[in-house]
């Protein structure tokens, strides 16, 4: 039995659910359930009565709760001497592969500075969705964090299935025009706009090396009547491309990510009022996996950068 599964119990106990716990854990439902019965398995003992009302500890539940709550206590003290003495531990260890979203970048370095004197091993790649999926799928990378559209949702939710890995929503988000001081919508009177409005513009885009994202960029060119398109090398290049020329990048844009630091001291944004599709942040992890102490930390100041 693993630490993490005494947390399990304990969470889906808090929860009063298993469905409630496997959100708070970021885990899949029927991943929750496995490993709960697993340490039924193990101690062959039941610790839940499972009903269509909800669940019940059992009497060797409640004792379970009662000594795994103290087990986790003493694993807390644990580690806070060892990062009290500079001794490393995996809860400060965090890889990610990230979709180039500029407030998450920021997220991670505030996270880095907290623990970048306590000899913390932090890794970060900014790429694109087909690599932040293969990265995780191969372990390079502990988590990675797409912004996707809800175009094709099914096939490229059966794409990240496939390789072995999980999916969790963090925010649904409307789309976005992105455009530069060069660009004829500076003088757009409203804050928001149509997909029609958009059509006799050039687009910016980044090269896309799968072909379902291929696909998923040529719908939308197709949604937006799109004449010209500007590819970049990586989402990196689009703000500069943005600054530098008179097109637009379709995008999201979470006011509440932005509120305290701006996205771009010279890109402004309007909504699409009429967009057929929307985006929206989500997380990928391998399937089964709890996330470690850093990982969970990062993905929950996220959640309250985009609440």
């Amino acid at each position: 039995m693993k630490i993490e599964q005494i947390q399990q119990v304990i969470a889906v106990y808090r929860a009063g659910s298993i469905n409630k716990a496997a959100q708070e854990l970021y885990l899949a439902q029927s991943t929750l359930s496995s490993s709960i019965h697993a340490v039924e398995q193990e101690l062959q003992q039941t610790i839940f009565v499972r009903s269509p009302g909800g669940i019940a500890l059992t009497d060797f539940g409640h004792s379970f709760v009662r000594h795994g709550a103290d087990i986790l206590n003493a694993h807390q003290k644990i580690l806070t001497a060892a990062q009290a003495s500079g001794m490393f531990f995996p809860g400060e260890k965090l890889n990610v592969s990230v979709s180039h979203i500029l407030f998450i970048n920021r997220i991670f370095h505030q996270l880095y500075g907290k623990y970048r004197d306590k000899n913390a091993e932090f890794c970060y790649r900014n790429d694109s969705q087909c690599r932040i999926i293969e990265d995780v799928s191969q372990g390079i990378s502990e988590l990675g964090v797409l912004a996707m559209p809800s175009i094709l949702k099914t096939e490229w939710l059966a794409l990240i299935t496939s390789h072995g890995l999980e999916y969790s929503v963090l925010s649904h988000e409307q789309a976005h025009v992105l455009f530069g001081p060069s660009s004829p919508l500076c003088d757009h009177p409203q804050d928001s706009i149509s997909v029609g409005d958009l059509q006799p513009l050039t687009r910016v885009s980044s090269r896309k090396e799968h072909p379902l994202f291929q696909q998923i960029d040529n719908e939308i060119s197709r949604i937006f009547h799109c004449r010209e398109c500007i590819y970049a090398d990586s989402q990196k290049q689009i703000p500069e491309i943005l600054r530098e020329t008179n097109a637009y990048y379709i995008a999201t844009m979470n006011k509440s990510a932005y509120q305290k630091k701006p996205y771009d001291s010279v890109i402004r944004h309007l909504l699409i009022q009429d967009a057929p599709f929307s985006f929206e942040f989500g997380f990928i992890h391998p399937s089964g996996q709890s996330l470690s102490p850093a990982a969970a930390e990062f993905i929950e100041l996220i959640c309250q950068a985009v609440r």
